[in-house]
């Protein structure tokens, strides 16, 4: 949803999933088990770090290496756009 609008969103795990709701305990073979709620998290956590790696890794020179003759709009733009990104991020976080 978030690349959609132009944001970046970090997806969260459902853990809650398979626990029957608010409220269960999740034993009894009701829900998930801490091992695969761990494996979720991870799984989320690796997700997290590659968004937010890639974001680090945008440069204002890509467009000139790209071919590219930006104007200095251009580069106002993307720091703004970053700077967006990175506070959304830490928003979320």
């Amino acid at each position: 949803m978030g690349h959609t609008k132009g944001e970046v969103a970090l997806p969260l795990p459902v853990l809650d999933q398979a626990s029957g709701g608010a409220g269960s305990a999740g034993t009894g073979g009701a829900g998930l088990s801490t091992k695969d709620k761990v494996h979720m998290l991870e799984g989320a956590i690796v997700t997290w770090t590659k968004q937010i790696k890639g974001v680090l890794r945008q440069e204002p020179e890509q467009m000139l290496k790209g071919g590219a003759h930006p104007t200095p709009d251009a580069e106002i733009l993307f720091w703004r756009t970053k700077a967006s990104h990175l506070n959304a991020i830490f928003d979320q976080l």
